[in-house]
């Protein structure tokens, strides 16, 4: 699974640049027009078996296999305007969630009606671990702390109202996440 939070400027013109980046009985399924259903078929085409569970080292590999595809199809088509990349990847076991920006601060001022609030400020994406997210004492929290965690929450901006708990996921990184002997196991690495 996979969902999106960005846009990809110009995102039709690069169609025929990412095709040959996917594999053929993936790209066979693509059947709309976004760029989120392309990015979900890089992701995959990255990876060695589209049908089993990656490692985290795969699943690594594939994200920055895709994020390489369009960097190089904004190239070679002369884009140069700020095109967010938030990614949320989960097969059921793992999750990785991914803060990437291409070209950040870099948008056409011409119209600012047309000005997006993701082309002014680089999409937050945060975490927090515990043991029980629900509604407490009237107020919606993560309880049980870090040190007692069984479970991770990814969410593009804090979800709670004591924000104290909750950890920004640095720009331009990858935040994996598994559970390991009942506790999340949490690792960022940067993305070139």
């Amino acid at each position: 699974m996979l969902a999106h939070n960005g846009d990809l400027a110009r995102f039709a013109e690069m169609k025929p640049l990412l095709a040959p980046h996917l594999k053929p009985g993936i790209a066979a399924q693509i059947h709309g027009t976004t760029d989120s259903e392309w990015i979900y078929a890089l992701v995959v085409s990255g990876l060695e078996d589209p049908h089993s569970r990656p490692s985290a080292e795969e699943l690594h590999g594939a994200v920055e296999h895709a994020i390489e595809a369009i960097r190089d199809a904004r190239a070679k088509l002369g884009i140069a305007v700020s095109s967010s990349l938030n990614l949320f990847i989960a097969d059921g076991s793992q999750l990785a969630a991914v803060r990437y920006c291409f070209d950040f601060g870099c948008y056409p001022t011409e119209d600012a009606s047309r000005l997006h609030e993701a082309n002014l400020t680089y999409l937050s994406l945060w975490y927090t671990a515990g043991r029980d997210y629900g509604l407490h004492d009237g107020e919606w929290k993560m309880t049980g702390g870090s040190e007692g965690a069984d479970s991770i929450l990814v969410a593009s901006e804090p979800l709670t109202r004591d924000t104290s708990a909750w950890v920004e996921v640095p720009e331009y990184s990858i935040l994996h996440a598994t559970i390991e002997k009942d506790r999340p196991a949490i690792a960022i690495r940067d993305l070139d």
